[in-house]
């Protein structure tokens, strides 16, 4: 896992080129773990192979949240240079406000039946989709404060040796 977390990082790091920008997309990652955890203490499951499965999962969908989150401030940057930094973070953050809370709910609530076994039960996958529902409604939560707070924070240290956004 760390292997693919580091090859993840390297992909960001050319693509944003920037090697602080992967950093905070990537610092959701430990939250999918604690929605995880919280999920696992709600339903009284073991930490398993399964769990596993589903975190890998999750973190694939919450990396992809937060890139498009950093996406859409470094575009309003280029689309919009009129406004000034804290508006063009918001305006970010309400451009993907919706798509990002949409899609973890509806996928929450495609996954719940076969995680509740409604329907019917398949105890293989009853832990992946528990995981991957609550720890995506976790995070998603997550994605949409620290993602733009750690952008403005990365600014705020850019401010501090001359080189910040306004």
């Amino acid at each position: 896992m760390a292997l693919a977390c580091l090859v993840i990082y390297t992909l960001m790091a050319t693509l944003f080129n920037s090697f602080v920008k992967p950093i905070i997309v990537m610092s959701v990652i430990p939250f999918a773990f604690i929605g995880v955890f919280l999920t696992l203490l709600m339903h009284g499951l073991p930490l398993s192979m399964l769990v596993l499965i589903g975190l890998t999962g999750l973190m694939g969908v919450v990396v992809n949240n937060s890139i498009l989150l950093v996406e859409a401030m470094d575009r309003l940057k280029h689309e919009r240079p009129d406004l000034r930094f804290n508006a063009r973070v918001i305006e970010a953050g309400r451009q993907r406000l919706r798509p990002i809370v949409l899609t973890s709910v509806t996928t929450f609530f495609g996954v719940a039946p076969l995680g509740y076994g409604i329907g019917g039960r398949e105890p293989f996958l009853e832990h992946v989709a528990l995981t991957f529902g609550w720890g995506l409604l976790f995070t998603a939560i997550v994605t949409l404060y620290l993602v733009p707070t750690m952008y403005v924070a990365l600014n705020q240290i850019k401010g501090w040796i001359g080189q910040a956004d306004t």
